[in-house]
């Protein structure tokens, strides 16, 4: 998900920066350079080597810098008595969240140029000696939050477009981005926002009056969706959002889409019911519903197997009589999304060792796409004309670029990762579930596997697992 949203903002660069942090925890600025660009430079052939640039490369780390995709990790105080206590427990220095994301002065000449025979690591220790690389000490990091932020916000913007059209993004999406500078990063809820505030933040291409800005904002509060809601009339009126509430709404509709697609269209509407209506008997899903009752009960019992729907009996006498007894049929949310969750878990993996497979098997042809792409980088950066464009493409036949499109699909996680994020983002605030459960251990555990399957692959590849 770090790669992929790293690549989708700031391109190829910005994401093997990315990747390279995730690989290794935290590395200095100087390393993360050298590291990008000798993979850069490997790719190309040796006569379109130039127009990789060292300090493409920074820019590209000072771009996830300034956004706060990158950090700085907190430095290790010094402390002059050497005592047991200071070498078990290492005492961080206090830094204030300006200095996180100030970019060191490095020399860069040098880390464009490695010297013949040494490693990597080699040419790294040597350029700073000799450029007087001002970043020994200084570590960056992934910071995790500010993507799941992102694809948050993505997620909400999408659904208000889904829902209503593209203004209405814009309008949520300046609410999330003015919510940033008035809320802490880790509130379930914003602070609120008044009605001239939202107006004023709006870009300006969208030519949006006041009228209109209002009669959207009504829209969106007015929806079951809730992804808006309105606590004031101060200002032109308040308005805030509850992320918590959002990622429910958003579950409910990812699982009403699963049942749909699992049991039917007639499925979704008894699903709906339910979660409208909390508990209901099967007389009464029969009525509401308007399916016949054979059908019905099929639908409820099939759902109940697989889990979907809960089954409650509450008898009116001790003796638990069948005549005297209710049966009631109920959804939980939360259980639901939990065992969605543990499928998706499942399959990412499955996912994760077909990818190694495919990767394997096409390792050829897949290492021919990445020398054509970085060849038409290079070009493009150039300038060059369309025709020698043409002829790199021409280097891919027809087959080649169908079977490479298969191979990308069968192995594509990006969906995957949507699902998994969202449903533990909506169960999250069930701590006894959550204490209960292991699944956000399994979860963990297959993000670590991710990382050691990534460098399998590497040194499949032939290159420096690390």
């Amino acid at each position: 998900m770090c790669l992929y949203t790293s690549k989708t903002l700031f391109g190829d660069v910005a994401e093997l920066i990315t990747e390279e942090l995730l690989l290794h925890g935290q590395l200095q600025m100087s390393e993360v350079i050298n590291k990008v660009h000798t993979r850069l430079t490997a790719a190309l052939p040796e006569s379109s080597r130039s127009p990789v640039s060292a300090y493409d490369i920074r820019d590209q780390f000072i771009k996830l810098t300034q956004t706060q995709f990158i950090q700085r990790c907190p430095g290790i105080h010094n402390v002059e008595e050497d005592t047991p206590e200071s070498k078990a427990l290492p005492l961080f220095n206090e830094q204030s969240e300006e200095q996180l994301y100030i970019i060191p002065d490095i020399d860069l000449t040098g880390l464009k140029r490695k010297r013949e025979g040494d490693s990597s690591e080699q040419a790294i220790k040597k350029v700073k000696v000799e450029k007087g690389v001002s970043d020994a000490d200084i570590y960056w990091r992934v910071k995790y939050d500010r993507f799941d932020r992102y694809l948050r916000d993505q997620t909400i913007i999408q659904a208000v477009v889904n829902k209503v059209d593209r203004m209405a993004g814009e309008i949520m999406r300046t609410i999330l981005r003015q919510s940033e500078l008035v809320s802490d990063a880790c509130a379930t809820v914003i602070n609120p926002l008044s009605y001239n505030e939202i107006y004023q933040a709006l870009p300006k291409e969208l030519n949006l009056t006041r009228q209109l800005v209002d009669q959207y904002l009504k829209i969106i509060v007015e929806d079951s969706t809730n992804f808006l809601l309105k606590v004031g009339d101060s200002a032109g009126g308040m308005y805030t959002i509850d992320f918590n509430k959002c990622y429910t709404t958003l579950c409910k509709a990812h699982i009403m889409s699963v049942v749909q697609e699992r049991f039917g269209s007639k499925s979704s509407r008894i699903y709906r019911l339910l979660i409208v209506k909390k508990q209901l008997e099967q007389k009464q899903i029969e009525e509401f519903a308007m399916v016949p009752a054979k059908e019905a009960k099929e639908i409820l019992y099939k759902m109940l197997e697989e889990q979907f729907v809960r089954f409650t009996e509450i008898p009116k006498t001790p003796d638990h009589a069948p005549s005297r007894t209710f049966y009631l049929f109920s959804v939980d949310i939360n259980q639901v999304a939990h065992m969605l969750l543990e499928r998706c878990c499942k399959a990412l993996y499955n996912l994760m060792a077909k990818r190694i497979q495919e990767l394997t098997e096409h390792k050829r042809l897949l290492e021919k796409q990445q020398r054509v792409d970085a060849v038409i980088a290079s070009l493009e950066q150039t300038e060059a004309d369309e025709t020698q464009r043409q002829e790199i493409e021409e280097m891919l036949t027809p087959a080649e670029r169908s079977l490479i499109s298969k191979v990308k699909n069968n192995t594509k996680s990006q969906l995957l990762d949507d699902e998994i994020f969202l449903k533990y983002k909506a169960i999250s605030g069930d701590e006894e579930m959550l204490a209960s459960n292991i699944k956000l251990k399994g979860l963990m555990k297959i993000q670590w596997e991710k990382s050691q399957l990534r460098r399998t692959v590497r040194s499949l590849k032939g290159g420096n697992p690390n």
